[in-house]
């Protein structure tokens, strides 16, 4: 099959690999590696750099530098830590301590947001969960990451959007060509290719590539690697993450190898092989015991003046997830004290009946999270059910006697 239809029909037997990527592609096809532009010279001021960074995700001694044109691999097998040090770098990741210099100003508590608007672009490795809006169209998938660009006073330009996206849509062949396509019915490589696009549309300054290629056909691939040569020959920095060490290594200037989610190692990808890479992480893999499990960091890790200090952001981290607990059970404290009646199984009963409705709400609320979509009337729908329901209680209830005084309450 190719582009939804199918191209021909033979009996497995009389098939190779090359016969069937040929009649995918359409045309005779090889492995072509793209040739990378010069690397840029170790003069140039990196884009990005760090030094010692250690997070809570478990990444330590990190260090690496990143320089426009520039394209750096991280070189690992699953589980080295390469995908974390991406999301630092991207702002998704607390640091622990180290230094991350971005375009030239220190990074403190860095966030996504910050990290977006100095130009920082993270093309995550699960694309349905982290990179698309399935249940939206071409158009806005594409237009994400860059609404400030389209839009004035909160109010988008869609005709400038629409020019936008079609240019995106030409550039990286996208099928089907209309953006008003949804996400989740088209192939998976072409909506890798809507992935890049929200990022390309705007030129930025970091470029970060998690599994770029991962679950995509042969073509797509080949255009994807063609679109990483064009972000470097722009002056872009690129840092590649995969999984094919092939891949890694042919498309990189440099690369840096990891291990149990340290960089140990750093090489001219121009004289690394798949086997000589193999061979230091395995070898580096054997001299590191004891394993650290899921990688948290231990304190045998950390240095011995940080070992017995407060870890405010791991304090921040517990504070967001159960403040609001703790802040309940703190009010629920307080009053119990201060009213005798309050634990009463009469007040309890009333608080209950009370929150009812809400709760209600909150759950049909869930499923409708939980199905992808989002209904922000609720609120006012909600409002104006109890201003109908209190008005029909009182004008029309024909169980409420007529000669009701309600001046008197």
């Amino acid at each position: 099959m190719r582009d939804g239809e199918v191209i021909r029909t033979d009996a497995i037997a009389g098939e190779t690999k090359q016969s069937l990527v040929d009649s995918m592609l359409g045309k005779a096809s090889e492995i072509i590696w793209p040739q990378l532009p010069p690397a840029p010279a170790d003069s140039v001021p990196p884009i990005a750099e760090m030094r010692e960074v250690a997070t809570t995700s478990g990444l330590s001694n990190i260090s690496l530098t990143i320089r426009p044109g520039e394209i750096v691999g991280l070189i690992g097998l699953v589980g080295a830590g390469r995908t974390e040090v991406g999301r630092a770098l991207f702002g998704a990741e607390r640091l622990l301590w180290g230094t991350y210099v971005l375009d030239g100003d220190v990074q403190k508590n860095l966030t996504i947001h910050q990290a977006v608007k100095k130009g920082v672009a993270l093309v995550p490795e699960d694309r349905r969960k982290e990179g698309l809006v399935l249940s939206q169209t071409t158009r806005p998938n594409v237009s994400l990451a860059s609404l400030d660009q389209i839009s004035r006073l909160g109010i988008v330009n869609r005709r400038r959007e629409r020019d936008r996206v079609a240019r995106m849509i030409d550039h990286f062949g996208i099928i089907p060509a209309r953006s008003t396509e949804k996400s989740h019915s088209i192939p998976a490589g072409n909506q890798q290719k809507v992935l890049l696009s929200k990022w390309a549309v705007e030129r930025p300054k970091l470029l970060i590539l998690d599994e770029p290629s991962r679950g995509v056909d042969i073509g797509a691939r080949q255009r994807i690697h063609e679109f990483i040569v064009e972000m470097a020959a722009a002056g872009v920095g690129v840092l590649l993450i995969s999984s094919e060490l092939e891949e890694v290594i042919n498309l990189s200037h440099r690369g840096y190898l990891m291990s149990e989610g340290r960089i140990f190692a750093q090489a001219d990808c121009r004289e690394l092989t798949v086997q000589d890479a193999l061979k230091h992480i395995f070898r580096q893999q054997g001299q590191e015991t004891p394993k650290r499990g899921n990688r948290r960091m231990s304190e045998t890790h950390l240095p011995t003046s940080k070992r017995h200090s407060v870890n405010w952001i791991a304090v921040g981290d517990f504070a967001r997830q159960y403040g609001v607990l703790i802040i309940i059970g703190a009010l629920l404290i307080g009053l119990s004290f201060a009213s005798e009646n309050f634990l009463t199984a009469r007040n309890l009963l009333n608080i209950l009946n009370q929150s009812a409705p809400l709760a209600i709400i909150a759950c049909a609320l869930t499923l409708v999270i939980i199905g992808g979509g989002f209904d922000l009337s609720t609120g006012a729908i909600f409002g104006v059910a109890s201003v109908s329901a209190g008005w029909l209680a009182i004008n029309v209830d024909p169980y409420l006697p007529s000669s009701l005084d309600r001046s008197s309450g």
